[in-house]
């Protein structure tokens, strides 16, 4: 009983803290480049370099100091970058066009720190059914905060400008830097007396080649979509995030699912994911009207919903819980690289081409990813 209690208190601290992360950082991630774009007056090209460091500064510190740190270690770095993520905010108020770039920085160097340990203290429960449930709460906490997360920051901008909504949001990283402190970490020791073999993991590979098939688009649609919406419909900011929010509605549906029925071949459901994937991007490319670019939106968000759970069940599976913050440090370095170089290379190429061909751009990487996917992996044991 008291194990169970135990398990309960665990469950809802990274549901809070999960909650409170994402509904923030996603409201920085989709709200920087329309302050850098209508308040700062930046380009195209300087919104994709500053949009590119959410994923820079993420990278660095998770796969070159917080896979490196032991535990002990690793637990007050946590605790001081939920205050510094905490910190950024308040200054966000206070943006101009030269410390914006110091502020982001320091956002996505919290993120590199935080995110990683809150995904390995996810998959601490020995029990594989349980185990992967949780991660799949875990993830339902992510959909449901991106969900909510831009209703309120569209309720909010009815009433007060976009910086002020910075000091508003601030709660959220508030509240994530209370609950850093009851974040679990998991005994380590056998993982330093060894090699990890990361990088040749099947299931490792499967992972990051499923999440390269959806990611790329997707750090695309966050960089680049609010001002696709804005420039080809005409939509002001406080409906974009309502359109954002009915993207994160079909991920949370689809994440539900995957709690409700945790995946067994995971291989076949990360194919079906790219498929779904493409056919996105299609719609949206060809849509002509708001409600045809929303029906895209909605289609998108099930292969975001499924990716990224099905990757970290991937990884649960194929590494022993004292190498996790290993592999999901690695992990999780390499999403976020992804989202450095996407909306850097896009947004340098937005300079030639118009905002409708860039997501053209987009189906040759699903297509490579995809077949890839199938190539190396149809025939491995991986499943």
């Amino acid at each position: 009983m008291k194990k169970k209690i135990n398990l309960i208190f665990i469950v809802l601290i990274i549901i809070s803290m999960t909650f409170a992360l994402r509904a923030s950082n996603n409201m920085l991630f989709t709200m920087v480049p329309l302050l850098g774009k209508y308040y700062l007056n930046f380009t195209t090209w300087q919104i994709g370099i500053l949009s590119s460091l959410f994923g820079v500064f993420p990278f660095l510190v998770s796969a070159f100091l917080n896979a490196k740190l032991k535990s002990s270690s690793r637990k007050k770095f946590f605790v001081f970058s939920a205050f510094l993520y905490f910190a950024s905010f308040i200054m966000f108020y206070y943006s101009n066009s030269v410390n914006i770039w110091f502020l982001v920085s320091i956002a996505g160097f919290s993120l590199g720190a935080l995110m990683p340990n809150i995904i390995t203290a996810a998959g601490l429960c020995e029990d594989r059914l349980k185990r992967e449930r949780i991660i799949a709460i875990y993830t339902i906490t992510l959909s449901t905060s991106l969900i909510i997360g831009p209703i309120i920051e569209s309720f909010l901008l009815k009433f007060v400008n976009l910086r002020e909504s910075f000091l508003i949001f601030a709660i959220f990283p508030f509240i994530a830097f209370l609950m850093s402190f009851f974040i679990q970490f998991p005994d380590e020791s056998k993982a330093e007396a060894e090699k990890v073999m990361v990088i040749k993991n099947p299931y490792f590979l499967g992972a990051i080649i499923s999440i390269l098939i959806y990611n790329i688009p997707f750090a695309t649609l966050i960089a680049f979509g609010g001002i696709y919406a804005k420039d080809e419909f005409g939509l002001d900011i406080s409906t974009i995030n309502l359109y954002f929010s009915l993207f994160f509605t079909s991920s949370f549906l689809g994440r539900l699912y995957l709690v409700i029925k945790p995946p067994e071949k995971i291989f076949h459901d990360m194919i079906f994911s790219g498929i779904l994937t493409i056919g996105g991007i299609f719609l949206m490319i060809i849509s002509n009207s708001p409600f045809i670019f929303a029906v895209s939106l909605f289609i998108l968000g099930f292969p975001h919903g499924f990716t990224f759970v099905l990757s970290l069940i991937s990884l649960s599976r194929g590494f022993d819980v004292s190498q996790r913050n290993i592999a999901n440090s690695y992990f999780f370095s390499t999403v976020n690289i992804i989202g450095t170089l996407t909306p850097l290379i896009f947004g340098y190429i937005l300079n030639f081409i118009n905002i409708k061909m860039l997501f053209y751009l987009l189906l040759p990487f699903a297509f490579v990813f995809l077949s890839l996917l199938v190539l190396k992996l149809k025939s491995s044991k991986f499943i």
